[in-house]
């Protein structure tokens, strides 16, 4: 038996096999220190905080590894040609384990209000994003499903983690039964892809449809199973069922996780295999466009009848992955994938911005679990002005008004999507554009205008690592205005490199 594709691949996994060796030492001192004490409780010992500090420790120094790598941007493929290893994928890996601190940072406070107080907690997040790093780095579709799937199941526990809660309970139960469908989909289409073309690596299979004019059905049939079943991941209506659901029972730092970094793997997934495998077939350029107009139409028009926070989110981020979908549609544009990094990059920063100014509002009851109302943010500039204003940007920007980045990121994909043009779906989208101001000043005026009534809400100051994040979120947010390039060579990079 030769080993000799084994002999360079640990060279190139330093980042990743560094943070599985985190995994495993995080979860051996859980065990340890959970056999000597009864409970973990965050208020009266140091053991969690310390356990914190070394994963945030570990996180960044594996972004510190990867980013050695960055320096070196030849494509690399390992483990037999199912996985690869190029500047691209580092750069998102990277912003993977940002989020994924993002997430600590916003949510440390909340465990001790949800009961989420446990070792397992952190160790299954940080399992998660280890199993993304293969989602995104793979190279075939057996190693896709196989990393997916493992991915997913960790989700599913994360939703249902809070398990005294039965809102919780019901999401994961939700989250699960309706994530199987999706997985069967996904591996009928890569069964029917393999049944016509005899191999499952992206190459071979991008080469093939390369090269012939008229794709097999089994083809045919086949990307359309696949890329349903990655809609359905991300959300994307008509498969958007499950999502405001999950999201409204899970615990916030999962909800959080959800809808940052989760969202962010399957954009990427998705970016990759349409600008190789799925780009000649046009069966898959329908289902997208289809999931874009759905997505546009179904989010905004739900977005309207939200009175919870939550599910309010859930239902903005189907609109936002309709406006991504659209750089799908429209791949012809030059500008298609400019626009596509642009907004994912500026969509991220503002859902991280915000859900630090929900992680700041705290019940003075020690209740583990509530539904969040929009009254609850009435008179809240009274109560925290600084945190009203950042709230305010975040929203405005989220709605697309000038001159915050928001309405740039907006532009310019409508931009691209005229540019190829796809005028029909470019209308669609300005219309509910301009509908969705209207939910999105709602959020305004309750904070601003409406009177106080939910005086019983404690409006304390947030965490100082969460205060750092949101003035961060709001700098990057305005600063584009007065100084485009903050972020224009970061999706520049990345779009070189893809």
């Amino acid at each position: 038996m030769s080993f000799s594709y084994f002999s360079q691949t640990p060279l190139f996994l330093v980042p990743e096999l560094f943070f599985g060796l985190c995994l495993v030492i995080f979860l051996c001192l859980g065990l340890f220190f959970s056999a000597v004490v009864s409970s973990w409780k965050v208020q009266n010992l140091n053991v969690l905080s310390f356990s914190n500090d070394f994963l945030q420790l570990g996180i960044f120094v594996s972004i510190f590894t990867i980013g050695l790598f960055t320096l070196n941007q030849v494509e690399t493929v390992l483990f037999d040609n199912h996985f690869v290893q190029n500047f691209f994928l580092t750069n998102n890996k990277t912003i993977l384990l940002f989020l994924l601190i993002s997430t600590f940072c916003l949510s440390l406070d909340y465990y001790k209000y949800e009961g989420l107080d446990l070792f397992e907690y952190p160790l299954l997040k940080m399992l998660a994003l280890f199993m993304t790093f293969f989602v995104i780095s793979s190279n075939s579709f057996i190693a896709f499903y196989m990393a997916l799937e493992a991915q997913s199941l960790i989700l599913y526990i994360l939703a249902a983690f809070a398990r005294k809660n039965e809102l919780s309970t019901e999401a994961g139960i939700k989250y699960f039964i309706l994530g199987v469908l999706a997985s069967g989909m996904l591996l009928l289409g890569i069964v029917l892809i393999y049944m016509s073309y005899g191999t499952f690596m992206f190459e071979d299979i991008a080469i093939l449809n390369h090269h012939l004019i008229v794709k097999p059905v089994l083809v045919e049939l086949g990307s359309v199973l696949i890329v349903s079943a990655l809609m359905f991941k991300l959300g994307a209506a008509p498969f958007h069922v499950w999502i405001p659901d999950v999201y409204e029972g899970s615990p916030l730092p999962s909800t959080i996780f959800f809808a940052t970094a989760i969202k962010f793997t399957t954009l990427i997934i998705l970016i990759r295999l349409f600008t190789t495998i799925f780009m000649q077939v046009d069966a898959s350029y329908y289902v997208v466009f289809l999931c874009a107009f759905t997505s546009l139409f179904v989010g905004s028009i739900g977005t309207l009848r939200q009175t919870k926070l939550k599910r309010f989110v859930a239902y903005s981020g189907i609109v936002h992955v309709g406006f991504m979908l659209l750089c799908l549609c429209s791949l012809e544009s030059a500008y298609a994938l400019q626009a596509f990094f642009f907004y994912i990059l500026l969509y991220m920063i503002t859902t991280v911005g915000f859900f630090g100014i929900v992680g700041s509002m705290r019940p003075l009851s020690d209740c583990s679990y509530r539904s969040i109302y929009f009254i609850e943010f009435s008179h809240l500039a009274q109560k925290n002005l600084l945190l009203s204003v950042s709230g305010m940007i975040f929203i405005a920007s989220m709605a697309g008004i000038p001159p915050l980045s928001g309405f740039f990121a907006k532009f310019y994909v409508l931009f691209a999507t005229v540019d190829s043009r796809n005028f029909f779906l470019a209308m669609v989208a300005l219309i509910l554009s301009v509908l969705s101001m209207f939910y999105y000043l709602r959020i305004i005026r309750i904070m601003w205008f409406d009177p106080s009534l939910t005086n019983w809400i404690s409006y304390r100051p947030p965490e100082r690592l969460c205060s750092l994040l949101i003035s961060i979120s709001v700098f990057i947010i305005v600063a584009y205005f007065f100084e485009p390039a903050i972020l224009t060579e970061l999706f520049f990079i990345m779009f070189e490199t893809i």
